[in-house]
């Protein structure tokens, strides 16, 4: 680590270039502490509350603050593993070690303290605190809720539009627009068009949250476009007769002809893919002359066309943005109607604090509750314009006071920029605030692979090889390319490519013997020209399967256990594949197949449950339930017993999924007691009980924790998220429909127990690592036609900075064949696009900790893009070896038992009346209020009877008005009080008197005791009733015993059922 023995007062911004495992979470976390420490030294007030730490994901906020309180306490305790650790952690923050540990010890104290003020967090976290301190100006409550998910919201928006046309002059023509547009331009041939409309719709609300900034509509509207092509055909028309002469190419004028003769004024630009077209001059036989006016009129016509397709790709989308404003509007009336905010629009909503006329600055601090004066902002090279925007002004303000901007990151690893993530912004950001003194810093030794690993990275991704891909790539490029629109790195581009992988190289640390293997293999070329890296094909994939099963069985003979291994791919039809293969295998594997609890079988069976108690008609999830290995477990019926049941009731015998009428009554006939002991309690109680309740009794009565424990994640998950939605989805039939729509990421568990190969994508991999890493689908594959693609349509966002707008752009392969200023902005596209390949590359490659395994498919007589990368001579580095052994403490682990879980049904009875009490209901109500003024009463001892009964009288009126003989209650209970028999139980000379006291039972139920009184030797417990003996009442004060025995064990403890009404008391044994 770099040393820093200064307090750099002259330098506010710092920038830290980290590349894959230099210590990027050691360096934020020691930066943290500097700011911290010498604050505390200082004596600052509320130094904790000053400091913001910034991070992308959960996971990181948690490692960095987990990291930096070890550092503090091992600054506070001196528990530091050796001395030169400690001795560079010092001499960084500037505080000799005595105060240092002073300061360390007090701010630890602050945390515990103030740990709300510890604020290490998401940049959503940040947001939302910042939103619910200024929903007001949003026209939301303070209260407002976060959702996920906004498609049904955006869909019910536009049928909302649509229904407005019939009486909306301005709607309606905003939807013919769109028609004319949809079939004569795109040239769509259905009329279905409400799918693509709400398609692109969602599209441009991502867009929109992800730029925070307006769509441009272009001036140029479609019936001048249909104009233009009217023009450009007669022009067409018109030179076919200059043309069609001796002379004249007939290859040249036959292609001109056909398109004519094949099309109208309404032609499609895509029809124009004749070789011919691509002339710039008029082609002739050898002898002839062509006279320039000839060439003249054929440049003016191609001028038109690419005149067309630039007015064609600008304005493609106009109709679709039109639609999306007006239902952009209606979403928001409806959010704010429902007072609800989407988690993707939390940074669009939050920039529209900070524009004109709105919210200062000081007084979002003021409102947030903090005034930071130190940002620390982690993973810079993929935040978004819009993030940064949302902290510049913040940041802003705190540097103009002398307050210091701290940000790392690394531009090789920003694989996000389709979620808006701009790596420029990691040059951009220190030359706009250069003024405030800038301190960079590049990380350079990795932590955290080996020797081997290390240096097969620093060969492939230093600037020498770069230049060498480039020069390759490029030549290739010129040998087989016969048009003018395929992508060459001009000397921008390489310069620009070589700037991002500017600090790769990196030195290695003392590691156990690494190794990198690169296997090549041949397949036969595909009849398809095109492919990308999700559609590898059969013999590709059968040999990939092959090699790689063979290797995971051959690592696992070295002693790796599964879970040190992972298979990275880009494409999520991949990982989907290769779970597929080692699931067949018998291989444990963790992928987001596996993760999810909607594809796990045993939450299909309580779902089945779940669906029949909603609908018991519904035979197919009864006969999907009672099939599983939850209930045939739980019941002891084997299942050849229940598929017998099954086919006995068969309504049809060709179709085993149509069944008899009613299921579930013959199953009820035929296994009475199964029925009352498992099923029978749910079927009752369906419907009158919250859905979360009913699931924690269906758990505890099938004992699916106890008989299933591998799930245990599975079910306790299921269960979280009935929790987290019931308020959005509290029926049964409203979780299921959401059950079924709801985005993979909110179903995946968090942390599965088993030991399991890891199959994920790339980006689920950053900021892991692995002992192992295997790449079975290496391939470089840019696209820069779209970088968005709905349905058939597809787009390039565009942000005009200046304007502050965003563009959509077409960059289809025609429009760039005439425009070359639209394959100026294709070939800027493709090259950011190549920018994500190669760093989508590096961070796979850089997840390996030992070994690393790279497997490329080659075919016959074509050159793959990743050899120009990975020289065709490279096969392996290193040697194989065993995993490192692991730390004894390290692999202490307790497995907790599974939670058990009360009879929920049967606990919820109690909060409802029974038929008894609504009878007498008088009756019980005069018994309430009996309780409620012993329970004010209290112990006697020493006081006025009479007093003390008349103020609790007067105190119960106020709790009861609506009753009218408090007189009647006052004089049987002074009456019970004065009676000899019970005095001792009121006038308590020793002891302490509890009145309602509360006891919490080993199960986490609550228990109220009427009347409790402890002594040194004894406790005595009177449960207070009124009416007559009723069976079972025992049986409560029985369990009171058993509670507060627990409790005082040393004591006696004896319990009475007190009757007010027949000034009667009974002893319980």
């Amino acid at each position: 680590m770099g040393k820093n023995n200064s307090l750099d007062m002259d330098k506010q911004i710092f920038v830290v270039e980290a590349s894959a495992g230099s210590g990027k979470t050691y360096a934020l976390a020691r930066r943290y502490l500097k700011l911290l420490l010498n604050a505390s030294a200082r004596q600052e007030e509320e130094s904790l509350r000053s400091i913001l730490a910034i991070t992308f994901m959960n996971k990181t906020a948690v490692e960095m603050k987990e990291r930096i309180l070890e550092l503090l306490k091992r600054l506070a305790l001196d528990t530091f593993k050796n001395e030169s650790q400690k001795k560079d952690l010092l001499e960084y923050i500037g505080l000799d070690e005595k105060t240092c540990k002073k300061a360390s010890f007090q701010a630890m104290q602050e945390i515990i303290r103030r740990y709300d003020y510890f604020q290490v967090q998401t940049i959503d976290s940040f947001i939302n605190s910042l939103l619910l301190g200024c929903a007001f100006r949003l026209g939301l409550s303070a209260n407002f809720n976060i959702r996920e998910g906004y498609n049904k919201h955006i869909a019910s928006s536009l049928d909302q539009l649509l229904d407005s046309a019939a009486q909306s002059k301005e709607v309606k023509k905003l939807f013919i627009d769109f028609v004319w547009n949809y079939l004569r331009i795109e040239n769509h041939s259905g009329w279905l068009a409400k799918n693509d409309i709400l398609s692109v719709t969602e599209s441009l609300f991502s867009e929109f949250n992800r730029y925070g900034v307006p769509f441009y509509s272009h001036p140029i509207k479609d019936k001048e476009i249909v104009a233009k092509k009217k023009v450009v055909y007669q022009k067409i028309l018109k030179i076919i007769k200059e043309i069609d002469r001796d002379g004249i190419n007939k290859r040249f004028v036959n292609g001109i002809k056909s398109f004519a003769e094949k099309n109208d004024e309404h032609f499609h630009l895509g029809e124009l893919k004749s070789a011919c077209w691509k002339k710039e001059e008029v082609p002739y036989n050898k002898g002839v002359l062509v006279s320039n006016e000839l060439n003249a009129e054929w440049n003016n016509l191609r001028g038109e066309i690419s005149a067309l397709c630039e007015m064609e790709a600008y304005s493609l989308f106009n109709p679709y943005i039109e639609i999306f404003n007006e239902v952009f509007k209606k979403f928001l009336l409806q959010s704010q109607k429902e007072d609800i905010l989407f988690l993707e629009e939390l940074n669009a909503r939050a920039s529209q604090l900070f524009g004109k006329d709105t919210i200062s600055v000081p007084e979002i601090f003021i409102r947030i509750g903090s005034r930071f004066q130190h940002f620390l902002i982690d993973e810079f090279q993929d935040t978004s314009v819009l993030q940064w925007n949302n902290i510049f002004l913040l940041a802003e303000e705190a540097l103009s006071k002398g307050g210091t901007l701290f940000y790392v990151g690394d531009k090789k690893q920003a694989i996000y920029r389709f979620r808006g993530g701009e790596a420029k912004l990691f040059n951009t950001v220190k030359k706009e605030l250069e003024q405030f003194g800038e301190k960079e810093e590049v990380l350079s030794t990795n932590y955290r692979s080996s020797k081997e690993v290390v240096e097969f990275n620093n060969r492939i991704f230093s600037p020498e090889n770069i230049k060498q891909f480039v020069a390759g790539y490029n030549a290739n490029q010129e040998e087989k390319s016969n048009t003018d629109t395929s992508f060459n790195f001009s000397p921008l581009f390489e310069q620009e490519l070589l700037q991002v992988f500017s600090h790769s190289v990196q030195n290695p640390t003392d590691k156990p013997v690494g190794y990198v293997s690169v296997e090549r293999f041949e397949i036969q070329p595909e009849k398809s020209e095109e492919s990308n890296e999700g559609e590898d094909d059969e013999e590709s994939s059968d040999i990939v399967k092959e090699k790689l099963l063979k290797l995971v069985k051959e690592l696992y003979s070295r002693s790796f256990e599964y879970k040190d291994i992972a298979v990275l791919s880009r494409s999520a039809s991949n990982v989907e594949k290769i779970s597929g293969w080692l699931i067949e295998e018998g291989i444990p594997i963790e992928s987001e197949r596996t993760l999810n609890i909607r594809e796990n079988g045993l939450i299909k069976e309580i779902t089945s449950f779940l669906k029949f108690l909603d609908s018991p008609i519904d035979n197919l999830s009864f006969a999907s339930f009672i099939l599983g290995e939850i209930f045939c477990t739980a019941s002891g019926i084997a299942k050849t017993e229940i598929e017998d049941f099954l086919f006995k009731n068969k309504k049809n015998k060709k179709d085993p999924n149509v069944f008899a009428p009613h299921l579930y009554r013959a199953f009820k006939k035929d296994f009475p007691q199964v029925w009352e002991k498992y099923i029978e309690i749910f079927f009752k109680n369906v419907g009158f009980m919250p859905l979360y309740e009913m699931l924690v009794t269906i758990y505890a009565n099938f004992g699916v924790l106890d008989r299933f424990p591998d799930n245990q994640s599975f079910f306790m998950s299921f269960l979280e998220l009935v929790k987290k939605k019931e308020d959005e989805h509290s029926s049964i039939k409203a979780f299921l429909e959401y059950f079924n729509d709801a985005i993979n990421k909110d179903l995946y568990v968090k942390f599965p127990s088993s030991s399991a190969v890891k199959v994920m994508t790339v980006h689920k991999a950053k900021g892991l690592e692995f002992q192992v890493v295997i790449i079975p689908f290496l391939k470089i594959a840019p696209n820069g036609e779209s970088s968005t693609d709905n349905r058939s349509t597809s787009y390039t966002p565009n942000l005009d900075h200046e304007a502050k707008t965003l563009r959509l752009l077409r960059l289809k392969k025609v429009y760039r064949e005439f425009s070359p200023e639209i394959k100026d902005r294709y070939n800027d596209e493709f090259f950011r696009s190549f920018i994500d390949e190669l760093n989508n590359i590096y961070v796979s490659f850089t997840r390996a900790k030992q070994e690393l395994y790279i497997f490329i498919a080659n075919k016959p007589g074509k050159t793959n893009t990743v050899d120009f990368l990975i020289p065709s001579d490279f096969t392996e580095l290193g040697s194989k070896g065993e995993p490192p052994k692991k730390e004894a403490e390290k692999e202490s682990q307790y497995t907790l038992r599974p939670a058990h879980y009360s009879d929920w049904i049967e606990m919820l009875k109690n909060e409802f009346k029974e038929t008894g009490q609504l009878k007498f209901h008088k009756q019980i109500k005069k018994g309430e209020i009996m309780h409620y003024v012993f329970s004010l009463l209290g112990n006697l001892y020493g006081k006025d009877l009479d007093v003390e009964l008349s103020l609790c009288i007067e105190l119960t009126q106020v709790r009861f008005p609506e009753f009218d003989d408090f007189e009647g209650i006052k004089e049987k209970i002074k009456t019970l009080i004065n009676d000899g028999r019970f005095k001792k139980l009121f006038f308590c000379e020793a002891g302490k008197v509890f009145t309602e006291k509360e006891v919490v039972n080993c199960f986490g139920d609550t228990r109220c005791i009427d009347w409790l009184i402890v002594k040194d030797d004894t406790a005595v417990i009177v449960d207070f009733k009124s009416g007559t003996e009723v069976e079972d009442q025992e049986k409560q004060v029985k369990e009171y015993i058993d509670l507060i025995s627990a409790i005082y064990p040393e004591k006696k403890v004896s319990g009475y059922l007190l009757y007010v009404d027949n000034l009667k008391i009974k002893e319980v044994r």
